[in-house]
């Protein structure tokens, strides 16, 4: 075989190895369904919530409302961790979703009235597929179309804190499903289909999905 055939067979098992590694990548990853969840309130303004990474190291949250001038306001989510290896700063915990693989600095809800809660950030001690207890974060988002307070099917995301050489700790999307039920309510639909206790704030109606009085 001449010098340039095998170079050009390198350059194609090369392409085929870039090829499967970023298909690998961008797989979705399935965690199990979330057990005994305690649901972690977090408050407007910091709330430190102790033992919130693997390796037992606390968290500071940030609840801030964002005003947008109508129905449409929300708040922030911002995480950060005390730095390890003897340090005393705290890092911003990045959010990193796997398909398509990005990475965010935050999270946002978005209440509408508080009544017919379209998205709903929560934060809760549980287990996966029986492991040991650690922090979980939900959100659940409504499918609304024109009429906001109307029932709709929702869409759920779960992350688990890793702890990564790259990064430091990192907020991992590791589930995704959506609801075969509507809701008026997001917090509404996390009660109903994980378990998730309400906040203590809830606006929402006390049916079973969360609509009326």
């Amino acid at each position: 075989m001449t010098m340039a055939k095998t170079m050009r067979s390198a350059l194609c098992f090369l392409a085929a190895l870039v090829a499967l590694t970023a298909h690998a990548a961008d797989a979705p990853v399935v965690a199990a369904k979330p057990t005994d969840l305690t649901a972690i309130d977090v408050a407007p303004g910091f709330t430190t919530i102790p033992g919130f990474t693997p390796d037992n190291r606390p968290a500071r949250v940030l609840k801030a409302w964002r005003e947008n001038g109508n129905a449409y306001g929300y708040s922030i989510y911002l995480i950060t961790t005390a730095s390890g290896m003897g340090r005393s700063d705290w890092n911003i915990v990045p959010i990193t979703v796997p398909t398509p693989w990005h990475v965010q600095d935050m999270l946002t809800d978005t209440p509408h009235t508080f009544e017919d809660m379209v998205r709903s950030v929560r934060f809760a001690r549980g287990k996966i597929g029986g492991e040991e207890s650690e922090t979980l974060v939900f959100t659940a988002t409504r499918d609304v179309k024109d009429d906001t307070p109307a029932p709709a099917q929702v869409a759920f995301e779960l992350y688990r804190v890793v702890v990564t050489d790259e990064m430091g700790d990192v907020l991992e999307r590791v589930r995704t499903w959506r609801s075969t039920k509507k809701y008026c309510n997001a917090d509404t639909a996390l009660l109903r289909e994980v378990g998730l206790a309400l906040p203590r704030d809830y606006e929402g109606g006390e049916s079973e999905d969360g609509c009326g009085p």
